[in-house]
């Protein structure tokens, strides 16, 4: 069993930890569990690459060799090279815990997800979007018509605001509205769950579009 928890305090050999799951941890008071097992403390920074992150950069790389049949260790290099070299950095990105920056590491996630999307690489459904900046991989999607829920191809554009229901779409604005990319069932389920309840059950934020990326869509 893996447990997430903040160090709050130390005093001698003793240490307070405040555990993230509020239900765990009343599974963990229950005196079933008290006394019969060891904890193995793990730490790393707040401000350095997560467990989850390296995961998730781990599984896509993963995806390509797959995919490609490129080895696990020269994708690993050739992503790491092609990183630093957009970001301009002096030397590789390191995945060692507490080498690599959170922030680093978000913007490494959102580059291989933005890699994979434009150049049709598969990949299996992960929760990426916990662990990096969304804005990104999320555009990329639309713009390859990729469901932002499951990750269906062929999806459907959606407006968020109300569109139709006697509103002309060809007099609004849409550079003024927001669109997601949705598969038919999913834009189905968006429907019935309500817009906002959608929105923060898939930890999704709608994003708006230009003229041009528009009109390469089909909506203007």
């Amino acid at each position: 069993m893996e447990l997430r928890a903040e160090i709050m305090a130390q005093q001698g050999d003793e240490v307070t930890l405040k555990l993230h799951d509020p239900l765990l941890l009343k599974t963990l008071l229950n005196s079933e569990f008290n006394g019969k097992y060891w904890a193995i403390l793990d730490t790393y920074e707040k401000e350095k690459i997560t467990p989850d992150q390296r995961k998730h950069i781990y599984a896509l790389f993963k995806d390509y060799e797959e995919y490609t049949g490129v080895p696990l260790d020269a994708v690993e290099a050739k992503f790491k090279y092609d990183f630093m070299v957009e970001q301009n950095m002096d030397e590789l990105p390191s995945l060692a815990r507490n080498n690599m920056s959170l922030k680093v590491a978000s913007e490494f996630i959102c580059y291989l997800v933005t890699y994979y999307i434009q150049n049709d690489i598969p990949f299996r459904k992960q929760q990426f979007y916990l662990t990096t900046d969304t804005s990104m991989m999320l555009y990329a999607m639309l713009m390859k018509r990729i469901c932002w829920s499951c990750g269906k191809r062929n999806a459907e554009i959606a407006h968020v605001e109300a569109v139709g229901m006697g509103r002309d779409r060809k007099s609004i604005d849409h550079t003024q509205h927001h669109f997601m990319s949705l598969c038919s069932d999913c834009h189905k389920r968006q429907h019935q769950m309500g817009i906002e309840s959608f929105m923060q059950t898939e930890h999704i934020k709608p994003i708006k579009l230009k003229y041009e990326e528009l009109k390469q869509i089909g909506v203007m």
